[in-house]
């Protein structure tokens, strides 16, 4: 018995001094701020789904809004020969509704540089809007989760009887990221 006492002891000792600094409301509200995510983006109109890796770089003047210009890997596969990749670079601009864990509203758009040397096509506007949650996980640290809209487009020009023709097409995607801010 006497056992059980001194183990609950240490265990509400251990737990209020962890818990202390865990859960502390302190966090950092202004500053540099870096987003890495890792995404899925599956097809909406049965073409390409897409894996996309991206890195942010910003400004976040207080705790309800960041801006920033980002980077991401997309790859857009339809099987294992039909494979398209860019290279999308963009302004990422977000608003958190909320304290510790927010509500995240996130806008971004683009040029899509196309990586593949296809005869005639090149890369286009990219637009990825979201919604979302920001959590903290420290103070200076969160976890972000998004779902969201993804288009990439895609210019293909042809020359036809001496005259060129453009014609633009895009892709329609839901993108599901998780991703680091610190």
């Amino acid at each position: 018995m006497k056992t059980t006492y001194l183990f609950l002891f240490f265990l509400a000792v251990t737990l209020n001094t962890s818990g202390q600094n865990f859960f502390s409301t302190g966090r950092r509200t202004s500053g540099y701020v870096n987003i890495s995510e890792f995404g899925y983006a599956p097809s909406i109109d049965g073409r390409a789904g897409a894996i996309t890796v991206s890195t942010i770089n910003g400004y976040k003047p207080n705790d309800h809004f960041s801006a920033g210009l980002g980077v991401s890997y997309t790859r857009f596969s339809n099987g294992p020969t039909d494979i398209v990749n860019f290279l999308p670079i963009f302004a990422d601009l977000r608003t958190y509704i909320g304290g510790r864990t927010a509500l995240m509203l996130v806008g971004d758009i683009g040029y899509g540089l196309l990586l593949d040397k296809r005869i005639g096509n090149k890369g286009d506007l990219y637009i990825n809007p979201a919604i979302g949650i920001r959590t903290y996980v420290a103070e200076k640290s969160a976890l972000v989760f998004s779902v969201g809209y993804l288009s990439q487009y895609v210019l293909n020009q042809a020359v036809y009887n001496g005259d060129r023709y453009d014609r633009s097409e895009h892709s329609d995607n839901v993108s599901i990221k998780l991703g680091f801010l610190f």
